[in-house]
């Protein structure tokens, strides 16, 4: 018995020149995918049946295989979308260093980084390939970090590493540089 399925269409890449689009019945057994079956067939109608839950997601809805991230820098995940006002080299020096200092700090990297890695998991990235900061204790605590059910960092938690700064007469959340 599956302890769920879900029933939708599919879109995959066999290989680099096909796109595959079908209608698909997936069963889940303790977080993992247990079978596949097209929708149409028998095989399919028994993973329904023994299914204890069974989601349809309609024809408006599509499942996509994980997506997969090749150049995550972690500790620049506070700085998504801000600082655009300089030249690379410069924001480097002036926001960039200055934050990654910080990651000495393993308790910072760890609220950073089960932020980063429940943000990519819920957006779809399933797999990535994350660079540390230079920081030895910080890069060894990876693993601690890891992401469970309700682990997402505390507003409180955001506070304390990323104040509020005013820059060019706009309010945003920018990196402590202190």
């Amino acid at each position: 018995m599956s302890d769920f399925t879900v029933e939708a269409i599919r879109y995959q890449t066999p290989n680099p020149s096909t796109l595959e689009r079908d209608r698909v019945v997936i069963a889940v057994v303790d977080g993992q995918i247990a079978a596949v079956a097209p929708a149409d067939g028998d095989a399919a109608a028994d993973l329904r049946a023994r299914s204890r839950n069974h989601l349809d997601l309609g024809s408006e809805t599509v499942l996509v295989p994980g997506l997969i991230d090749l150049h995550v820098h972690a500790p620049q995940w506070q700085q998504l979308g801000t600082a655009l006002d300089l030249p690379v080299q410069d924001w480097l020096q002036t926001y960039t260093f200055p934050l990654e200092a910080r990651f000495a700090d393993t308790a910072m990297a760890g609220v950073v980084y089960r932020d980063l890695v429940t943000t990519l998991l819920a957006h779809g990235t399933t797999t990535a390939v994350y660079f540390a900061s230079v920081h030895e204790a910080e890069r060894s605590s990876w693993p601690k970090h890891a992401p469970r059910p309700g682990s997402a960092p505390s507003s409180a938690e955001w506070r304390w590493i990323i104040p509020t700064q005013r820059r060019s007469g706009i309010e945003m959340p920018m990196p402590h540089l202190a």
